[in-house]
């Protein structure tokens, strides 16, 4: 098969991949992956494409417990941590439709 060939055959599984990962991600919308901040004074869930769906401060008054900066490093690294969890959900979704196409 020329390079031509060969490129155009992997472009079309990596659409076929795409597509499949798109349709199982739509079917799984539904998921979402929570995470409490180290200090237990907040916590983030996302969904399965790392969007922010809900978020909650578990302490009344949390500008008493940290200063401004503290507050906002305590709120994205909580945020941060549930779309890795998110992630992790979405990494193992392609690396199985990768293996069945056998793109892995």
């Amino acid at each position: 098969m020329s390079d031509a060939g060969e490129r155009a055959a992997l472009m079309a599984a990596l659409q076929e991949a795409t597509a499949r990962i798109e349709a199982i991600a739509q079917s799984r919308a539904y998921e979402r992956f929570e995470r409490t901040s180290p200090s237990k004074l907040c916590t983030a869930t996302v969904n399965l494409r790392q969007q922010l769906v809900d978020f909650q401060f578990l302490q009344a008054n949390a500008m008493r417990e940290l200063d401004r900066v503290a507050l906002a490093e305590e709120v994205r690294s909580t945020i941060a941590a549930a779309q890795a969890k998110a992630r992790e959900a979405t990494d193992l979704i392609a690396a199985e439709v990768y293996a069945e196409l056998g793109l892995s």
